[in-house]
Parts: structure tokens; C-alpha cells; sequence
């Protein structure tokens, strides 16, 4: 059982990846008997995995037999900014109680790789060093539910957010933010962080609605 369910495990990650990052998109249609082939395994991992992926409202069955790919609409987006909106401020003042010397020093170096990877233009890598950057933040929470919450928002809308930092010039803001909200944690400014980080989410917010996407 423990195998199938890794099995299982693989192809929803993989297919949920597809979905967020783009490379499968809204209206796509995946097939049951084609996942089990491109995985080579049997059809019961694959029935597992899609319906994972049901749950999450990432595909849906249309006529009762077709799978086709929702994805994530920029309205579900823009709803996942609101709730950081929400959260995100006191949430960052945590993890700042928590953060070392040592922690503030990966951090910085994290946000120069972002620098580095803006200045070259390449957003795939800028993504993933904003990713870096927010899932060391949120780990520093020292909350399994903070975390899981924030971790699964920011997947989501990984796809934007790929797209908004091909934008230099939002890309150069972003960095100029995450330093003065690192700065902030540092000196355990609680009232500076919340500030720093809802301005900083509300700005990513405002940049994704004047995408369009």
C-alpha cells in the first residue's frame, strides 16, 4: 500500500506541477490511460492521483468520461493575494522572533541570487529564487500549519508569478522589498514588517491585475 501511494504521489505531483507552472493548460485534456503509460503503472495509482487533483480543483470530468484541465484562473489568484493580505504581515512577524543571525544571512544571500537572475532576465530562475526566499520564511514560522498554508498559496500561483517577474521592472521592486522586510525582521520592528509585507503583497497583487493573462 505505502508504494502504490508513493506511486500515486509521483504522478500528482508531477501532473499538479504541469498545471500551475502552465505547461498543461485550461481547456487541456489529460487522459487516464495515457498517465498510466507515460508513468508505467497501472490505472489504480493514476485514478488516485486524479482524483487528488479533483479535489483541488485543478481538472474536472467533462461528459463523465474526458478529463479536461480548470487550472488556476486569475481571479483564484487574485483571491490567494487577498488572503496573504490577510495573514502574511503577522506571519512574518513570527517568523522574524524566530530568525538567527545565520538566518538572516542565507536570506540575504537568497535575495542576491533573485538580484543576480533578474539582471540576467531569466524568470524561470527568478521564480525559483523568490520561492527559495518565501519557503525559508515560512519554515521559520516554526508552524506545520502556518507553513502548509502559505507554502500551498504561493505554489499556486506560480505561473503568475513567473509572468509578473519577467517584468524587470516589478523584478527590481520585489527585490528592493524583500530587503526592507528582511531588514525589518532584523530589528524586530513588528509594526514595520506587517507594513513592509502587506505593501509588498498588495504591489505583487497590483502587478498581476495589470497582466494580461
Amino acid at each position: 500500500m505505502k508504494q502504490q501511494n508513493s506511486i500515486s504521489d509521483t504522478v500528482f505531483n508531477q501532473i499538479e506541477a504541469e498545471i500551475l507552472s502552465g505547461v498543461l493548460k485550461k481547456g487541456d485534456y489529460i487522459s487516464e490511460n495515457k498517465l498510466a503509460e507515460r508513468f508505467n503503472v497501472s490505472r489504480t495509482p493514476v485514478r488516485e492521483a486524479i482524483k487528488r487533483l479533483e479535489q483541488e480543483d485543478l481538472i474536472e470530468y467533462e461528459n463523465c468520461k474526458t478529463l479536461r484541465v480548470i487550472g488556476i484562473s486569475k481571479e483564484d489568484v487574485l483571491s490567494v493575494y487577498d488572503i496573504r493580505l490577510l495573514i502574511e504581515g503577522d506571519a512574518m512577524v513570527l517568523a522574524a522572533l524566530n530568525m538567527t543571525d545565520s538566518d538572516y544571512s542565507d536570506l540575504s544571500q537568497t535575495i542576491d541570487l533573485q538580484e543576480f537572475y533578474t539582471i540576467k532576465g531569466d524568470a524561470d530562475k527568478v521564480k525559483d529564487a523568490d520561492t527559495n526566499f518565501h519557503t525559508k520564511l515560512y519554515k521559520l514560522i516554526k508552524s506545520p500549519v502556518y507553513f502548509t498554508v502559505l507554502y500551498e498559496l504561493h505554489k499556486k500561483i506560480q505561473q503568475f508569478r513567473k509572468v509578473s517577474q519577467s517584468n524587470k521592472g516589478r523584478g527590481v521592486s520585489s527585490i528592493k522589498e524583500h530587503r526592507a522586510i528582511l531588514d525589518a525582521m532584523r530589528q524586530k520592528d513588528c509594526d514595520l514588517i506587517k507594513q513592509l509585507t502587506k505593501q509588498h503583497v498588495q504591489n505583487a497583487r497590483d502587478n498581476i491585475v495589470s497582466i494580461d493573462a
